[in-house]
């Protein structure tokens, strides 16, 4: 039911004229390394997003994205990639910053969301 309603309220935002963007549902664990990453990886912070993500392909780091979670919208930047050897459940689609997982106040346990390409107009 929360993956239909962040859907539609996506598609609120968009409009009805505009193509939908690229979006995949799947679970999400809280990634606790990020202080490690950007010691060694400052670079890859950015004051312009609300916190960061690490997906299965490296190839996307760098990218931007739109992460349905805890109830609302959050602009996130690809900082990291998982580990190949580190298993994961079925279903896995992205560890989340743990600032994010704060401010949502959501239990540490794998949640539900909605990872989107980056759209522009979306807040």
């Amino acid at each position: 039911m929360r993956t239909i309603l962040a859907l539609l309220a996506l598609a609120a935002q968009l409009g009805a004229a505009q193509p939908g963007p690229v979006c995949e549902r799947g679970e999400a664990t809280l990634h606790m390394a990020w202080g490690e990453v950007f010691w060694h990886y400052p670079e890859r912070l950015d004051p312009a997003v609300d916190g960061y993500i690490a997906v299965n392909d490296c190839g996307e780091m760098g990218e931007y994205r739109r992460l349905w979670f805890g109830g609302r919208w959050w602009r996130v930047k690809v900082a990291d990639c998982r580990n190949p050897a580190d298993p994961v459940g079925e279903g896995w689609l992205v560890d989340v910053d743990y600032r994010i997982w704060f401010l949502a106040q959501e239990p540490v346990t794998p949640r539900e969301v909605v990872l989107c390409r980056e759209m522009t107009g979306l807040r």
